[in-house]
């Protein structure tokens, strides 16, 4: 097509490009519609009634309790999900407005994923036609698997943060992108600062719903540090970071309006405990060691009991593959922390500092015991398995998840309309007004899944050779902006999976799943990133390693724009 248009005329040439990218973005645009469509087909499939599983009760009971004028109450959670879950029930006064109101936020995520990379694109060089309806091609064939996986789907239709996670993380990337679009490429001052102070508090958001986003919140603050650098006014150069710490102290402090108490933490300790209990077992200090002296410290009937639980959750290690033992046994089913807390007499508080004692001995004393866990869990995400992307009906048994869903909802006392809510609720578990059906499970997805589970490693290898290439280069400057931002969206996958493995573990495929939107957003600006580099520069692309725009470019940017 390119030898074509150079017969053209310059303006000529220019107007039939932009006519031709015009109707590669409606096109695109178009099948954006069409995958949303197949998204609602697929959500249709599933019931309306929401699931509940071990974690439900953490999140739903402070809402209820709130609703019933109780405040927030004995809950180890943070207030953000409880509190939309509470605002759901309050305006609809059913529990399957909890679905609707996820699906739809779902939804709003996919349309986000797009507009997301077509912002991207304006961090970028005038792409050749070629390399732009390729790129597009790789964004709608990557989007497709995110918007039609029936895994999304469910998490949507369960009464925990992964119902709107993909949301939250969506919104954050687009506030991303166009924050270093208005920092760096077009140095609005207003924009720069609304969409920074936008960035950092929805980056907080996220941390509310999954503290998984620890790492991720510091590579967001950062970034907003970053734009604090080069030339500029000072108001564009600090007014983003200003803005984003306003943000994120407005929702530090929004819980104390609602009157949220939050209970002593007992679930981060002992989750630390449970999940390197084969490395804790290994630093045991043995008898009339001086750890016996400290309070804080575990004693050596701490280390014993957890060796005994420990030793049964490895006979069967259930899903926890790669950490070798059932560590849910441990925390649940073993009754290892009620036996040390009845044996030593511990207040919750005391018992969350021997755990932390326990886990941070653990790492002086068997370090590289530690690390090598952290590298067998990060091994799942260099490596991934292809139903991290991508699952059909094969994989959800939905008469299962409706039976078990009950068992994990106790009943408790609430004020009367609250109850008659949660009542019909429990009613419309045990008694569905239909069989629920699974969604179908599209083979050519299922293919693509797999292809890009197999390349999503060497997707990034070539990435970051070719950004260390062109960092290198003189002449590489207006690709230099677009690959910046790639690192930012990958940096969030990156902080999530970095804090799961040191903290938690991967072999969780809910946490795999939740994290894989961001993920497929962030392979898809590798692909393009890397298609415009193999395909060369354009005519007018770049000039003493200053990026000037064709006449083309700026008008098609403004018609996408209106688009």
């Amino acid at each position: 097509m390119r030898q074509k248009l150079k017969r053209f005329p310059p303006l000529e040439r220019d107007a039939r490009l932009t006519q031709f990218w015009f109707l590669v973005d409606l096109l695109a645009l178009c099948v954006v519609i069409a995958v949303l469509i197949g998204g609602v087909i697929v959500r249709e499939r599933l019931p309306l009634i929401p699931l509940a599983d071990g974690d439900t009760w953490g999140y739903l009971q402070p809402a209820l309790s709130w609703l019933s004028g109780f405040g927030f109450q004995d809950t180890e959670r943070d207030w953000l999900y409880p509190a939309l879950l509470g605002g759901i029930i309050k305006i609809s006064g059913d529990f399957c407005a909890i679905t609707y109101v996820q699906r739809l936020l779902g939804l709003a995520g996919i349309l986000c994923f797009w507009l997301t990379w077509r912002s991207f694109l304006r961090l970028l060089p005038t792409q050749k036609p070629a390399a732009r309806l390729a790129c597009s091609v790789v964004m709608l064939w990557l989007l497709s698997l995110y918007a039609l996986s029936s895994q999304q789907a469910l998490l949507e239709n369960r009464i925990r943060p992964e119902g709107v996670l993909a949301f939250f993380e969506m919104v954050y990337f687009y506030c991303l992108i166009n924050f270093l679009l208005s920092r760096w490429r077009w140095r609005r001052t207003g924009s720069a600062i609304v969409y920074g102070a936008l960035t950092l508090g929805f980056s907080y958001a996220i941390l509310l719903l999954k503290p998984s986003w620890g790492f991720s919140l510091g590579f967001t603050f950062l970034f907003l540090v970053a734009g604090a650098l080069g030339r500029a006014t000072r108001l564009l150069r600090f007014g983003p970071v200003l803005g984003g710490a306003a943000a994120s102290l407005l929702l530090f402090f929004f819980p104390n309006i609602l009157g949220f108490q939050k209970a002593p933490q007992l679930f981060l300790p002992s989750t630390l405990v449970c999940i390197h209990a084969e490395e804790i077992v290994r630093t045991s200090p043995g008898e009339g060691s001086s750890t016996a002296l400290n309070s804080s410290a575990p004693n050596q009937m701490f280390y014993e009991e957890l060796a005994k639980a420990y030793g049964k959750a490895k006979e069967n290690p259930n899903c926890y593959d790669a950490l070798g033992f059932d560590t849910d046994y441990i925390q649940y089913r073993s009754d290892f922390f009620s036996i040390v807390t009845h044996k030593e007499g511990w207040t919750n508080r005391e018992l969350a500092s021997v755990c932390y004692s326990a886990y941070f001995r653990a790492w002086l004393q068997a370090p590289l015991e530690m690390l090598n866990k952290v590298w067998k869990q990060l091994g799942l995400f260099i490596f991934p398995r292809h139903g991290d992307f991508y699952a059909g009906s094969n994989w959800i048994e939905l008469n299962h998840e409706l039976i078990i869903s009950r068992s994990f909802l106790p009943d408790s006392q609430f004020s009367p309309e609250v109850r008659q809510i949660y009542l019909s609720y429990l009613r419309s578990l045990q008694e569905p007004e239909s069989k629920p059906s699974p969604p179908n499970k599209f083979k050519i997805l299922d293919w693509s899944a797999r292809y890009v589970a197999w390349t999503s490693f060497w997707l990034q290898v070539a990435f970051f050779a070719a950004i260390i290439s062109i960092c290198l280069r003189r002449n590489g400057k207006a690709l230099r902006l677009g690959g910046f931002a790639v690192f930012a969206v990958l940096a969030a996958t990156y902080g999530n999976v970095l804090t799961i493995a040191i903290v938690h573990s991967l072999d969780v495929s809910r946490y795999r799943i939740s994290y894989a939107p961001g993920f497929l957003l962030g392979l898809a600006m590798i692909a393009n990133y890397l298609l415009i580099i193999a395909s060369g520069r354009s005519d007018s692309c770049e000039e003493d390693g200053e990026y000037k725009p064709s006449e083309a470019n700026s008008v098609l940017a403004s018609r996408s724009h209106r688009l």
